[in-house]
């Protein structure tokens, strides 16, 4: 979906730059082998998981699943999206480079059931995709929301507790 056409894409035409509280998802994607999807993003020049704003309509897991196909090439149905975190907080706060600014409310899944399509829609923003083990991914130049999920999925993977990130 081009963003003109999104919701936040609408709004942003009405209130210009202006901070926005939204709802987003994100997904960790776990490959058989136990690897972990990562995108590298353009606007911040870091690697980031799949994510992107829920739609009007939509649920968490049919966002997070558009997302994650959009962004990664990864067809997964929203029924396999499995939330095991939040993010938010006041220090959880996303500048972009456009000068549009943001304050997401995140729900963060996790998926081991999907598709790879080979084909990432989302060109504009991502420049690629790569698969990694959870040490990998802790050593690359992640965006620091991507970093902090990571380490509460291996959190989760240990504990099987769900995980509420806080940033402050």
């Amino acid at each position: 979906m081009k963003f003109s056409e999104s919701y936040i894409g609408k709004i942003r035409q009405k209130i210009g730059h202006d901070r926005l509280i939204t709802a987003t998802a994100d997904v960790v994607a776990i490959s058989s082998d136990e690897k972990i999807c990562l995108v590298f993003n353009k606007d911040f020049s870091s690697w980031s998981l799949p994510a992107g704003h829920v739609e009007i309509g939509d649920t968490w897991q049919q966002g997070a699943a558009r997302e994650l196909l959009e962004e990664a090439g990864l067809k997964a149905e929203p029924s396999d999206l499995i939330p095991f975190a939040t993010i938010s907080g006041k220090g959880y706060m996303h500048d972009y480079p456009n000068g549009d600014l943001v304050a997401p409310f995140t729900l963060v899944f996790y998926c081991n059931k999907f598709v790879d399509t080979k084909t990432i829609d989302d060109e504009d923003e991502i420049e690629k995709m790569g698969w990694f083990s959870l040490d990998e991914a802790l050593k690359l130049n992640l965006r620091f929301n991507a970093r902090a999920i990571l380490e509460a999925y291996q959190k989760y993977t240990e504990n099987n507790e769900f995980q509420s990130i806080i940033v402050e």
